[in-house]
């Protein structure tokens, strides 16, 4: 499913969820602020954690692989351009 160029893989979470990351994944990656994969994931983690509590977890990259558990209905796998992004919670 694609929501605004962002492709979205895999989700096990709310549309609103889904919508709110997808925007997030799109101006933190597209807008070049931030220069490294590691600096567009600790600042999604931060924003996150700040706006739904919990511990978050955020993988970017252009190659990874992944084995994990998360808590119900809070996992998304997604695209920006060439870039992937896994974001999911954990209890």
């Amino acid at each position: 499913m694609e929501r605004g160029g962002v492709v979205v893989k895999a989700s096990e979470m709310p549309p609103e969820l889904q919508d709110e990351i997808a925007r997030l994944c799109g101006e933190l990656i597209r807008k070049g602020r931030l220069p490294r994969e590691v600096d567009v994931a600790q600042a999604l983690k931060r924003e996150l954690e700040e706006r739904h509590k919990g511990c978050w977890h955020c993988i970017v990259g252009r190659a990874f692989g992944s084995a994990l558990s998360h808590e119900a209905g809070n996992f998304i796998y997604l695209y920006v351009d060439d870039i992937a992004v896994l974001v999911f919670r954990t209890a």
